[in-house]
């Protein structure tokens, strides 16, 4: 049943708790979404835009323990996300190299700096001095190995593009490209 505005919780806090203990009341049943909709526009109808946006989902142990931002963490030796969320707006310059590190960024001549921002933060200069093709970065997995898997809505066939199907794509691209002189 869909919640008005006369039922809604006044505190964001207990906008987002509604909605999680909402949604987790959803598990196994296959309410339409059109219902679940209204209930979300009851719960948080007294949302504010000072209130930020609301929680709408919040991963089960499971994936938040699998995700990149928890491997991070865990190699950081950082405890909790927020933590991790302080330490990355205190220390720009060492959350993109640890960024870079973690995505296998290659360059050809790396960075200078990470962040330079004597001419204020208005005006920060991110990577100076580096160069770089991405495409060394993006073709670092075995040729044989799954780069795209696709599926159209109306097939349940999926669809597989290898790492060096995609290079040789690419490379078509970037050659066709080259030809017309651009």
């Amino acid at each position: 049943m869909a919640l008005t505005s006369k039922f809604a919780p006044e505190d964001p806090v207990q906008q987002d708790k509604a909605w999680c203990e909402y949604v987790e009341s959803l598990q196994g049943t296959d309410l339409p979404f059109e219902a679940q909709w209204n209930t979300f526009q009851g719960i948080f109808s007294l949302r504010t835009e000072e209130d930020g946006p609301p929680v709408v989902w919040t991963p089960d142990e499971t994936t938040r323990t699998c995700s990149n931002i928890y491997a991070s963490m865990q190699s950081l030796g950082i405890p909790s996300f927020a933590d991790f969320h302080a330490w990355s707006v205190r220390n720009k310059p060492g959350f993109w190299q640890h960024v870079l590190d973690r995505l296998g960024i290659v360059f050809t001549k790396p960075p200078e700096t990470i962040l330079d921002i004597a001419n204020g933060v208005e005006q920060p200069c991110w990577f100076s001095g580096a160069e770089m093709n991405i495409i060394d970065s993006c073709f670092t997995a075995a040729a044989d190995k799954p780069a795209i898997i696709s599926r159209s809505e109306d097939n349940e066939i999926l669809s597989v593009i290898t790492y060096g199907e995609l290079e040789r794509l690419v490379n078509r691209i970037a050659n066709g490209i080259r030809n017309l002189g651009i």
